[in-house]
Parts: C-alpha cells; sequence; structure tokens
C-alpha cells in the first residue's frame, strides 16, 4: 500500500510515519506534504493508495484538497482535532477519520478499514454527498451513507422512519418496509441526523421522523406515536411537553 501524509504540523506527520511504521513496515510511505497546494502536487505525482489528511491547513482544508482531484481517487482518513460540522460531513459520507492526538490502536484500525477497498463509483459517491454536506445544498434532495458488515446504503433523509437503539447498534426503519442495522449507537445517529428538525428523540432508545407519525395516543400517564410503518413508540415521560411543542411547530 502506498500512503501520503498531509498535516501542516512536521510533528503530526512524524507521528503517522512512526505509528504506521511500527503497525506494518511493508507500508510504503510515498509522499508528504504542509498544506493543500504541495498535497495536491504529491498526490498526482505518487498516486498513492491512501492519504491521511489534515482539515485545517494554512492555505485550506482537506476538503479544499478533494475537491481538486482528478480521476485518480485514493483511500481518505481524515485526522482532525474535534469540529462538529466537519466531522458531521464526514460522517455523512461514510469517509473515515481519526481524532487527535493520534494513538497506535486508532492508526491500525484505520489501516485495516482502508485496506478493505471499495468500488470506485462509491468512492466518487462519498466524495459528492461530502460535498453536499460541506455546501449545504437546499436545492437536492438530502442523502447520506451508512456502512453496515456488508454494505454500503445510501439513504434519503426523508424516507426515514424511525431508529430504535439496541446496546451498541441501531435498527433504522425505512418507507420501504427495509430495515437496516448499523454498528452506530443513537446517539452517534442523532449527531448525522441533528440538522434536519423532523427527526426528534422520544426517548433514549428512540429517535423518530415527525413527519411520518400516523397517530398519537395520549392519556394522563401514557404518550405513544404510531408510526406510518405502524410501529408504536413510547414517548418518555420527560419528553413529553417538549414533544408536543415540536409537533405543534411542526404541523400548526
Amino acid at each position: 500500500m502506498k500512503i501520503c501524509i498531509i498535516d501542516d504540523e512536521k510533528s503530526n506527520r512524524d507521528i503517522l510515519k512512526y505509528l504506521i511504521h511500527h503497525i506494518d513496515n511493508s507500508i510504503n510511505i510515498v509522499g508528504e506534504a504542509d498544506n493543500v497546494k504541495n498535497g495536491i502536487a504529491i498526490i498526482h505525482q505518487t498516486q498513492p493508495d491512501l492519504i491521511f489528511l489534515d482539515i485545517e491547513m494554512p492555505d485550506g482544508t482537506g476538503f479544499d484538497l478533494i475537491q481538486q482531484l482528478d480521476q485518480h481517487q485514493p483511500e481518505i482518513i481524515f485526522c482532525t482535532a474535534y469540529n462538529q460540522f466537519a466531522l458531521k460531513a464526514i460522517e455523512c459520507s461514510a469517509l473515515a477519520y481519526i481524532l487527535k492526538p493520534i494513538t497506535k490502536d486508532v492508526v491500525a484500525q484505520a489501516l485495516q478499514k482502508a485496506n478493505k477497498k471499495i468500488d470506485g463509483n462509491l468512492r466518487i459517491l462519498q466524495y459528492n454527498i461530502l460535498e453536499e454536506q460541506l455546501k449545504q445544498l437546499t436545492t437536492i434532495r438530502k442523502r447520506f451513507l451508512l456502512p453496515t458488515a456488508e454494505n454500503l446504503h445510501l439513504l434519503y433523509y426523508d424516507e426515514l422512519i424511525c431508529c430504535i437503539a439496541d446496546s451498541n447498534y441501531t435498527s433504522i426503519y425505512l418507507e420501504n418496509g427495509k430495515k437496516i442495522v448499523v454498528a452506530k449507537t443513537l446517539k452517534e445517529m442523532a449527531f448525522i441526523l441533528a440538522s434536519h428538525p423532523q427527526f426528534y428523540r422520544v426517548h433514549q432508545s428512540n429517535i423518530i421522523n415527525l413527519e411520518k407519525i400516523k397517530s398519537i395516543s395520549k392519556t394522563d400517564n401514557h404518550l405513544s406515536v404510531l408510526m406510518k410503518n405502524d410501529m408504536e413508540i413510547m414517548v418518555s415521560r420527560n419528553k413529553r411537553a417538549e414533544f408536543l411543542l415540536a409537533i405543534r411547530q411542526t404541523f400548526l
């Protein structure tokens, strides 16, 4: 495997080189760069299989670099300090990232995932969805990617009915009757759905699409919703008032 490291801090590049060498000394680090311009040049020159890519650099961002790539579409692993907006865009495109400070274990896990090559057309789709998220385009039907053990699923926000937590997994129910189980917690799913106000967490175990509610059942001690797929979902006691307000704001 040929790897490039693009990060404006030499100490970060040195740490990555050291860790990669000790994880797998057969990996060939073919180049490094400290900004977007030099990064593009080194990618064109070396045609790497994988890039470890910083987000914030002096002359732009890692996202700017991706938009300047031509036919060569390498694997990307973003290396970043925590940035909520950037991480959401990466999550929605199902691209990989590791958080700084970088450790041997997370680099090893990232390299293991990178070895599982995906179709080049799917890589282009990942880049396109990343661009949609970053530009917050309003003229298109909003979508995102979710990986499972067997596949990478392209989903549209408006086809989700609900998300149900099951330990460190989440079951996602769609309008077409399909169910997808992903290795993400409900908190991680809430992060992906956060910019879409129709998604509401009615319980610690459930997120629903307010636009997919068929009916609401309310008594003195009970509040539940019947979804369009005929699933009945309880609203937790401490969420009831807030939920009913969200319903009024959505539909009235």
